[in-house]
């Protein structure tokens, strides 16, 4: 009687044990992840034609872990790669969450697509699966359902051709729009005397046959209509607005340049826009050079001007505004996408450039060099000139 106790009080423990080790420690077992294949099927091709629209939802089932209770703590998320590459460098593409679909809008497939060197207008099959992760830290249980591919285009953000007549819209200087959805555009150029228009790009490529806006006779813009004359040669800041409703709509500008300057407290003790000094573009390419001596530790920003006290006449009459004064705020702010410095500067606020050092009153010789040839992509360098 005694053995038959002992023998049942044993089992018993062996029993308690081995359960409290299973909710201590349970055991995931990677049962699968099913990804459905997209109600509406590619080919994708992105446009930024009628705004932001739905691609497409894509949906998939519950990881299966082997335990009840994992749903609630597992996280999913969507990778892409070009097809063919078994996902050696995997593009996140959705964000973590516990649901089990996800919606992808074009502006926000489209901007993965090129910030991951994809080609706007160049048609691509992707891979697409989905990663399931549960648990953190070193103790995270990761599953990847099965792999769809579905073809897709991206586009780039939309530009305009400055285009005088007679010239191949291809060769012409270009605008570019604020975002990929947004209707204004802006560029820094030089223009010849003539009358220009604004061209449109069909798929990246300008041609002569390509949709144009042109003036309607009273300072808007209208498709068709005629060319912006242009009476003295030099740099102009080109804007336009496309959208054809609301603040703005079907306005344009070409502002005289006459000089972009460097202006603060790290070029005269009087900071202000008006003591600005100039810079020099020598070969009319819109990058714009200085020597000159900064107070160090202190701030300067840049500034685009037209110098009446520079101008032996008036400026030409079909000038919109020609006393705007844009400043470059966003070049004051330290950031790998929008500048290229080539020495380390400190993170700055208000669009001003701390110039490095302590300030203590002393100054030192910089080359300074702004580049605004490229739309939208205004760079500048500080470069200590030991001379």
């Amino acid at each position: 009687m005694k053995n038959i106790l002992k023998i049942t009080f044993f089992a018993f423990l062996l029993i308690s044990f081995g359960s409290c080790t299973e909710s201590i420690d349970p055991l995931v077992s990677p049962n699968g992840l099913t990804f459905h294949a997209p109600t509406n099927s590619g080919p994708y091709v992105l446009s930024s034609d009628n705004g932001d629209n739905d691609v497409t939802t894509l949906n998939w089932e519950a990881a299966n872990s082997g335990l009840s209770t994992a749903s609630a703590s597992t996280k999913y998320t969507l990778e892409i790669a070009k097809s063919g590459t078994n996902f050696a460098s995997p593009i996140t593409a959705s964000t973590s969450s516990s649901l089990l679909t996800f919606l992808w809008k074009e502006s926000y497939l489209n901007t993965i697509l090129v910030d991951n060197g994809f080609l706007p207008y160049v048609s691509v099959d992707i891979d697409i699966r989905v990663k399931s992760i549960m648990g953190s830290g070193s103790n995270k249980f990761i599953q990847y359902s099965n792999v769809i591919t579905e073809n897709v285009t991206p586009f780039a953000i939309p530009t305009l051709a400055f285009t005088k007549d007679s010239q191949d819209p291809a060769t012409a200087p270009i605008l570019l729009a604020s975002g990929f959805f947004n209707s204004d555009y802006e560029g820094y150029m030089w223009l010849e005397p003539g009358d220009y228009k604004f061209f449109t790009s069909v798929l990246g490529t300008f041609s002569a046959s390509n949709p144009f806006y042109g003036d309607n006779g009273s300072g808007s813009l209208v498709s068709n209509g005629v060319g912006k004359k242009i009476t003295k040669p030099g740099h102009y800041l080109v804007r336009a607005n496309i959208k054809t409703t609301g603040t703005g709509a079907m306005t344009y500008s070409a502002n005289y340049i006459e000089a972009i300057g460097v202006f603060g407290l790290a070029v005269k003790s009087n900071p202000g826009s008006a003591n600005m000094v100039p810079m020099v573009d020598v070969n009319n390419n819109n990058i714009w050079k200085i020597t000159i001596d900064l107070f160090k530790g202190r701030k300067f920003r840049f500034k685009s001007k037209y110098f009446i006290s520079l101008l032996p006449t008036t400026p030409p009459s079909v000038l919109d505004n020609p006393t705007v004064n844009p400043t470059f705020s966003v070049l004051g702010n330290k950031s790998e996408d929008n500048s290229i410095v080539d020495i380390p500067l400190p993170a700055t606020t208000g669009g001003e450039i701390t110039v490095p050092g302590d300030s203590d009153g002393t100054k030192q010789k910089y080359d300074i060099t702004i580049d605004v040839s490229k739309p939208g992509n205004y760079t500048y360098t500080l470069t200590l000139n030991p001379n």
